[in-house]
């Protein structure tokens, strides 16, 4: 089998891991291209000189996938992080911690979670709570729910992705909420 084949056979797959991982779309080409280019400089003599070694590359290919993205998370977290100005005193750092209201914007967070909690789909609620809550394997779930246990899972990523993406959203909301009395059972 030659590379240009198994490029064409195998493409759509590469493609489709880093794209349902949450990357970009177009961070997913650059990553499946810098797949394929370390494959075919390290193991491409595999597929010629055996053809029936297609499905060996297959799995040296996704291992090269999740290297290529373990590399990539780590670069982003590195560019996230950067570090104090020199000019910057212990007495600065302890004054924006005195004047910090930080149990008022913990209830604000809160609020913002149970209302977007209360706005989840019941079924997709019911595997949260299994999970966080109740601390129940995906296989306990997916028995209690009588549900796949891909569907658990299925709804467990697509849950804590719209937790996120609500609370993200309503960050502005948690500056412009004060002094909140709330109450949670």
């Amino acid at each position: 089998m030659t590379f240009e084949e198994f490029y064409q056979l195998t493409f759509k797959n590469t493609f489709r891991f880093f794209y349902y991982r949450g990357v970009s779309f177009n961070t997913v080409d650059d990553l499946t291209s810098e797949v394929y280019i370390r494959f075919y400089q390290k193991y491409n003599h595999k597929l010629e000189q055996n053809p029936n070694a297609l499905i060996e590359s297959k799995k040296i290919l996704g291992g090269i996938a999740h290297l290529v993205l373990k590399e990539s998370y780590r670069e982003q977290v590195k560019t996230k992080f950067s570090e104090l100005p020199d000019d910057v005193t212990d007495q600065d750092l302890f004054q924006y911690y005195d004047g910090a209201n930080f149990e008022a914007d913990f209830e604000a967070k809160q609020l913002l979670l149970h209302k977007a909690l209360a706005s989840l789909n019941p079924t997709v609620k019911q595997v949260l709570e299994l999970k966080y809550i109740e601390g129940k394997t995906r296989s306990q779930i997916a028995q209690a729910l009588s549900i796949s246990q891909d569907m658990v899972h299925t709804y467990q990523k697509r849950g804590l992705k719209y937790l996120k993406d609500k609370l993200n959203n309503n960050s502005t909301e948690v500056n412009q909420v004060s002094d909140l009395q709330v109450n949670f059972t």
